[in-house]
């Protein structure tokens, strides 16, 4: 009897360690695992711009994957796709050509349960060498209109490139809202000439050149420029200025900020929104980059007309002056960065004329004096 009493016991305990009877210390932990990375352990010719991307086999936790170091490296971001289980290593400069680099997922990160991997997970790539091959950022083919990649406004990119002996240009494509000031941010991070010169150019959606074409900047170099942009969709094309043969990396960012403050005579961006004068005196006017200020006036055939512009702040600032005719024909202009005075223009047939103003900065604050003589 007693032996039977003891097998049964020792029955029961063997149940109770395979099932665990009501404990949970027999529940195993499943740690997450590096799936996949880019590039693969091993991979050799990598691109100089190349991403570092890591899989995961579970959801992680994102704010644990900072601990992802590359060798030689150290000033790095990364993202993470949820649907993906991906983490992307963002760096802030492009690798060394023809270098080996190791990539450590340390044990710290962890998934979503608070698990962390088993253990370190390393891999290696070897670069290839320094040429257009191996430096072509990850927007190309952008090399003309067609192809214009879209960005979005405040935000930077990073490992764009410009490279060879052709005028090549990246061409990206952008959507302004409402109007805003833009601050173009420029930084040509490497370049193996000295002795060359780098674009930013702007075009309407069409292809057309916007008034804020053709500022460039000498390579390596920074390049920081502000205008005012109306709502709409347009073009910003970077690259080398001329055909020279040299190859540069850069990062670029349209950055947002209020627009141009406006005077009372707003909107007159347009002949037909030209605001009406009179001869006689204006004061405290208000102009922007790219938002052209129009003015129209009543003449009569025999008179004659003078306009002169005063700027009232500083710093003085390039700007144009035009009187156009009742076809809306430019009959003389003058640019510059001082005082400008017209006169005395003689008026040949009788209608309404127009004074335009185009300034190449923000808030120039200017008086506006119109004198018309005769019959």
């Amino acid at each position: 009897m007693l032996s039977r009493i003891l097998s049964l016991i020792l029955i029961l305990t063997c149940i109770c360690l395979v099932l665990g009877c009501g404990d949970d210390k027999g529940t195993e932990v499943v740690s997450p695992k590096v799936t996949q990375t880019y590039p693969e352990d091993g991979a050799t010719d990598v691109s100089l711009f190349t991403g570092i991307s890591v899989w995961f086999s579970r959801d992680m936790d994102e704010a644990t994957l900072d601990s992802i170091y590359v060798s030689d490296m150290t000033n790095h971001d990364v993202e993470y796709s949820v649907s993906e289980k991906m983490a992307t290593v963002l760096l802030d400069s492009m690798f060394k050509p023809e270098t080996l680099y190791e990539v450590r997922v340390v044990s710290y990160v962890a998934d979503t349960d608070g698990n962390n991997l088993a253990a370190d997970h390393t891999f290696s790539f070897t670069t290839g060498p320094f040429d257009c091959a191996h430096i072509q950022d990850r927007f190309e083919p952008n090399d003309d209109l067609a192809n214009a990649t879209p960005i979005e406004l405040d935000t930077p990119y990073t490992f764009l490139s410009s490279c060879g002996s052709e005028e090549r240009r990246d061409f990206f494509r952008f959507t302004v809202e409402s109007e805003a000031k833009i601050t173009v941010k420029n930084y040509v991070t490497y370049s193996d000439s000295n002795e060359g010169s780098f674009l930013v150019e702007f075009l309407r959606q069409d292809g057309t050149e916007y008034i804020s074409a053709g500022i460039h900047h000498d390579v390596p170099g920074t390049m920081e420029w502000r205008r005012s942009f109306l709502p709409g969709t347009y073009i910003v094309t970077t690259g080398k200025y001329h055909d020279d043969q040299y190859t540069v990396a850069y990062n670029f960012l349209l950055e947002t900020s209020e627009p141009c403050q406006e005077d009372e005579f707003e909107d007159n961006d347009l002949f037909d929104e030209a605001a009406p004068m009179t001869p006689g005196t204006y004061t405290d006017l208000r102009g922007c980059a790219v938002d052209l200020d129009y003015y129209s006036i009543e003449l009569t055939a025999g008179q004659r007309i003078t306009v002169t512009f005063t700027q009232t702040n500083t710093p003085t600032n390039l700007r144009r002056l035009s009187i156009f005719d009742v076809e809306e024909r430019e009959l003389v202009r003058r640019q510059e960065s001082t005082d400008i005075t017209i006169g005395i223009l003689d008026i040949t047939a009788t209608g309404t004329y127009y004074i335009g103003f185009f300034f190449w900065a923000d808030d120039t604050t200017y008086d506006l004096d119109i004198e018309v003589t005769g019959p």
